[in-house]
């Protein structure tokens, strides 16, 4: 029943086009000529000063997302959130890509990741002890069906995750007031010397912490707490969101409740993290027929983020990145982002911008 509201839809196995379309007066849309299959469906409504209430001069905004079987004729219900306000972000996100390296396009060099966080609250925060790792890994259909490992990535009791990294401190060491940005580098060192496309993060906040990485001294390090350690990369968790990147309250890593999933043979350990204790979720992924061999999965449950941000772009030009739409201004002047728990919605493309939110 939200009327004006932008619906955007997207058949699984098609090319990466997303079509839209506009809800009429009743919040009503009907679409004809639709095939069969699984569809994305997302909604969005950005609303106006004299449609907020008692937010009286503050623009508010609505969205849903989720991925539906269809069978045409049918009826798809979307249930549009409100945008959260005064939290933590995770603002902005650079995972590897193609560049025009020496004597080839794709090179090995993928070091130059980092995402950004962004107090987007009144009070100053603390990063100190906090978590940021990567959700549930065996989602992918093609390895572990979506009904296999359901009631895993939709557990009401928090995130299953085994690769997760810990900001330093000892509790007030690591402020961030209201309207503030943080950088955290997979490797905080000036990347442009391997090509000129490449950022320098040498004056990154943090970096994480990986067993034979390129270590900035002057950059304070995140070490990997998960139950395991991603020995294989060398430089620290690789900054993907493709299972879900999520940012958790300061806790003790080691009274995080672990257990062997019965997945590869109960080969890897997993630890929970409290629903109670994140702050933030974001997921990605690639919307084409050579990754949608099978059915896609949801990430997370819908209470954390209810539609993945595709990432076409920001793989093939390592000029942009993924960042979280600004919504409105700060009575004190900084910028406020959107959060409707919807990464489709909540992130656009944009060039390249760690430590900075344009207005």
């Amino acid at each position: 029943g939200v009327p004006g509201a932008t619906v955007s839809y997207h058949r699984v196995g098609d090319e990466f086009v997303v079509f839209t379309a506009e809800t009429d007066a009743n919040g009503e849309l009907s679409l004809e000529n639709m095939l069969r299959g699984q569809y994305r469906f997302a909604a969005y409504r950005l609303l106006r000063d004299d449609e907020t209430g008692m937010a009286v001069g503050q623009l508010r905004a609505l969205g849903d997302g989720r991925i539906v079987s269809v069978e045409p004729p049918q009826e798809v219900r979307l249930s549009l959130r409100a945008d959260r306000a005064g939290s933590i972000v995770i603002s902005e996100l650079r995972y590897p890509g193609r560049y025009e390296g020496p004597g080839s396009s794709w090179p090995a060099y993928m070091w130059f990741e980092y995402f950004e966080l962004y107090n987007n609250a009144d009070t100053t925060v603390y990063l100190d002890r906090m978590l940021w790792g990567r959700g549930f890994l065996y989602n992918a259909g093609g390895v572990v069906s979506c009904e296999t490992s359901a009631q895993y990535r939709n557990d009401a009791n928090g995130i299953w995750a085994t690769y997760i990294h810990q900001f330093p401190g000892n509790g007030s060491d690591y402020p961030l007031a209201p309207g503030e940005t943080a950088v955290v580098a997979l490797d905080g060192v000036d990347h442009s010397v391997v090509h000129p496309s490449l950022p320098d993060l040498s004056d990154a906040d943090f970096e994480l912490e990986g067993r034979a990485d390129a270590d900035n001294p002057d950059v304070p390090n995140m070490p990997e707490v998960g139950p395991y350690q991603a020995y294989w990369m060398l430089h620290g968790v690789p900054l993907g969101c493709e299972y879900g990147c999520f940012l958790a309250q300061a806790t003790d890593p080691e009274l995080l409740m672990t257990e062997r999933l019965p997945f590869f043979e109960g080969a890897y350990e997993w630890a929970l993290v409290p629903i109670e204790s994140i702050v933030d979720v974001v997921t990605t992924d690639i919307w084409n027929p050579s990754y949608d061999q099978w059915p896609p999965c949801g990430k997370v449950q819908r209470s954390l983020d209810r539609l993945e941000k595709p990432q076409h772009d920001v793989w093939y030009d390592v000029s942009i990145s993924m960042q979280r739409r600004v919504l409105r201004t700060h009575p004190g002047g900084f910028p406020l982002l959107q959060d409707v728990g919807v990464s489709f919605f909540d992130f656009e493309i944009a060039p390249r911008s760690p430590g900075w939110i344009g207005n």
